[in-house]
């Protein structure tokens, strides 16, 4: 069936976005990633919806490969008018900005970038933040952040609470003569 789908005419759009995302999918589940990354690559611009979803698992395709200049650049043309896929494209950008760059400024904004609206990429790119905040030695804003992350992200949330105790735990120490 897989035929089916290259079969599919580029001038029915909405069927063949739909076909080449299924397409996609099938590859990178049979982990034939040249394949899965060349049909998302097919995705339609004019279809926001399905191409931000086949940008998205691009970029998750280049990542697998170890490709993440290309995987950047594919999350990087998320449009943030699909609310979910720009969410986890934000959220997984920040994460590959932070292995290979380092820009703490990019990755902050990326990180930032994250709707809160969608709960679960927020939540974990917070926590992230809060993480990268303390890394830099700037306690206050990882306290704020940590304190902020909502309790429907609860695995972000969770991490975030262990941290918390942990940073007033060593407050604490610092402050109490030995």
């Amino acid at each position: 069936y897989k035929r089916q789908y290259q079969k599919v005419p580029t001038n029915i759009t909405e069927q063949y976005a739909k076909a080449c995302l299924k397409l996609g999918l099938i590859y990178q589940d049979q982990e034939k990633l040249d394949k899965a990354a060349n049909i998302f690559s097919k995705v339609p611009k004019h279809i926001p919806e399905h191409y931000a979803l086949g940008q998205f698992s691009l970029g998750i395709v280049y990542d697998m490969q170890g490709n993440l200049a290309k995987a950047i650049t594919a999350w990087q043309n998320v449009p943030e008018s699909v609310t979910e896929s720009y969410a986890w494209a934000q959220y997984h950008l920040g994460i590959a900005l932070y292995e290979t760059q380092g820009q703490l400024d990019k990755i902050i904004k990326a990180w930032k970038n994250v709707p809160e609206s969608v709960t679960e990429p927020y939540g974990l790119a917070q926590f992230n933040l809060g993480a990268v905040y303390e890394e830099q030695g700037q306690i206050n804003q990882a306290i704020e952040i940590f304190e902020n992350i909502p309790k429907d992200s609860q695995e972000a949330y969770d991490l975030a609470q262990l941290n918390l105790q942990r940073i007033y735990q060593e407050q604490n120490e610092q402050i109490l003569p030995s």
